[in-house]
């Protein structure tokens, strides 16, 4: 039983943080199709690009672009202190949206009062069967844990979660959204796939990302229950980024 009930959206606002996404970023926005009686808006939130992320953002007319300090939690605050819309959606650059992935979030919202937010399957393109199984466990996740990762299209109502309550963290937002989102009202996983990259895959190798996803989830998880997460994920930011560029580097 969800502790709460929501009005229906008025506006929809999606939240696109990137850095150095020039290779993503139109292929991203190409693929987010709003239905015209969706009011709705883009928001691009910079973390410091050094290429033609920016430039290549704001050539999309539905785009609003803004400049955030790096990190994507922080990056989807600062957008969401400036979006106008009562549902949120956050896209990954690396990560496509089905054509029908933002019809059916608005209107999943408004058929189920009681959904506070949630997030849509995630799907890869690689062939190897490592990644069927990494898409059911990525399923399993959200329905036995309720924990969703950001390549999963996470959304969620203002109602729910004010921008001055968002998690501004480095990183571990969308744990942190996940379990904010559980605590005021129900959280729903759409079967409404999501393309999500298996870039990091690549450059890290499948073997070592899963150990360093599952093993720094679960020491987030664990460190937060003891109340010992003070620094909203920056820790886990220095690691987890040292930890890639150092593999990148032997590879």
């Amino acid at each position: 039983v969800a502790p709460a009930l929501f009005t229906p959206p008025t506006r929809l606002s999606i939240l696109v943080p990137v850095c150095n996404e020039a290779e993503n970023i139109r292929e991203c926005l190409d693929a987010i199709i709003i239905p015209p009686e969706i009011p709705a808006e883009i928001l691009v939130v910079d973390g410091g690009s050094t290429d033609a992320t920016l430039a290549l953002a704001g050539s999309d007319r539905r785009v609003r672009t803004l400049q955030s300090p790096p990190g994507r939690g922080t990056q989807i605050a600062a957008g969401y202190r400036e979006a106008c819309g009562d549902l949120l959606v956050i896209v990954h650059a690396d990560s496509r949206l089905g054509p029908t992935t933002i019809e059916r979030i608005w209107q999943h919202c408004l058929d189920h009062p009681h959904v506070a937010g949630g997030a849509c399957t995630a799907r890869y393109l690689h062939p190897a069967m490592r990644f069927r199984i990494t898409e059911i466990l990525n399923d399993l996740r959200v329905l036995w844990c309720g924990i969703a990762f950001g390549d999963q299209a996470q959304f969620f109502r203002r109602a729910a979660i004010a921008p001055e309550n968002f998690p501004d963290y480095k990183l571990m937002e969308d744990i942190e959204l996940s379990i904010a989102t559980r605590q005021a009202g129900a959280l729903s996983l759409l079967h409404t796939p999501v393309v999500a990259s298996h870039r990091r895959w690549e450059k890290v190798g499948y073997g070592r990302n899963t150990l360093q996803v599952v093993g720094l989830s679960a020491a987030y998880l664990i460190l937060r229950s003891l109340n010992l997460v003070r620094d909203k994920g920056k820790a886990f930011y220095r690691y987890y980024y040292r930890g890639r560029r150092k593999a990148a580097q032997k590879k």
